[in-house]
Protein backbone atom coordinates (compact mmCIF):
# COMPACT_ATOMS: atom_id res chain seq x y z
CA UNK A 1 0.00 0.00 0.00
CA UNK A 2 2.77 2.49 0.32
CA UNK A 3 4.82 4.29 2.94
CA UNK A 4 1.05 6.34 3.81
CA UNK A 5 -0.75 3.39 4.79
CA UNK A 6 1.53 2.85 8.22
CA UNK A 7 1.21 5.43 10.53
CA UNK A 8 4.63 5.04 11.73
CA UNK A 9 6.10 6.41 8.45
CA UNK A 10 3.87 9.14 8.16
CA UNK A 11 6.10 12.76 8.48
CA UNK A 12 4.03 15.62 10.39
CA UNK A 13 3.77 18.97 8.61
CA UNK A 14 6.09 20.49 11.87
CA UNK A 15 8.88 18.63 10.79
CA UNK A 16 8.76 18.73 7.07
CA UNK A 17 8.86 22.57 7.64
CA UNK A 18 11.96 22.09 9.85
CA UNK A 19 13.32 20.16 7.47
CA UNK A 20 12.71 22.69 4.70
CA UNK A 21 14.24 25.88 6.46
CA UNK A 22 17.69 23.60 7.50
CA UNK A 23 17.83 22.61 3.92
CA UNK A 24 17.68 26.43 2.74
CA UNK A 25 19.77 27.41 5.48
CA UNK A 26 22.31 24.41 4.34
CA UNK A 27 26.15 25.58 3.33
CA UNK A 28 25.36 29.67 4.03
CA UNK A 29 26.98 32.02 6.29
CA UNK A 30 24.15 33.22 8.71
CA UNK A 31 26.33 36.51 8.83
CA UNK A 32 28.46 37.86 6.96
CA UNK A 33 31.79 36.79 6.54
CA UNK A 34 34.94 38.69 8.39
CA UNK A 35 37.67 39.42 6.69
CA UNK A 36 40.04 36.97 9.10
CA UNK A 37 37.25 34.07 8.48
CA UNK A 38 37.61 34.71 5.05
CA UNK A 39 41.13 34.83 5.25
CA UNK A 40 41.52 31.44 7.48
CA UNK A 41 39.22 29.82 4.86
CA UNK A 42 40.10 30.76 1.68
CA UNK A 43 44.10 30.98 2.70
CA UNK A 44 46.27 29.70 -0.30
CA UNK A 45 49.69 28.54 0.57
CA UNK A 46 52.81 27.42 -2.24
CA UNK A 47 51.34 24.20 -2.23
CA UNK A 48 48.43 24.84 -2.92
CA UNK A 49 49.04 27.32 -5.93
CA UNK A 50 51.06 24.79 -7.07
CA UNK A 51 48.12 22.46 -7.15
CA UNK A 52 45.79 24.85 -8.85
CA UNK A 53 48.96 25.50 -11.22
CA UNK A 54 49.09 22.08 -12.29
CA UNK A 55 45.65 21.65 -12.64
CA UNK A 56 45.61 24.44 -14.55
CA UNK A 57 47.98 23.14 -17.56
CA UNK A 58 50.61 25.77 -15.73
CA UNK A 59 53.35 22.76 -14.75
CA UNK A 60 52.93 24.15 -11.23
CA UNK A 61 56.57 25.64 -11.96
CA UNK A 62 54.93 28.85 -12.59
CA UNK A 63 53.70 29.66 -9.54
CA UNK A 64 54.38 33.37 -9.41
CA UNK A 65 53.75 34.23 -12.93
CA UNK A 66 49.82 32.80 -12.50
CA UNK A 67 49.17 34.53 -9.43
CA UNK A 68 50.81 38.22 -10.97
CA UNK A 69 48.92 38.69 -14.29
Amino acid sequence: MGDFADPSRRTSPTLLACVQIKAEAYGKFADEATRPELERFFYLDDVDRKLIAKRRGYGGDVVGTMFTQ
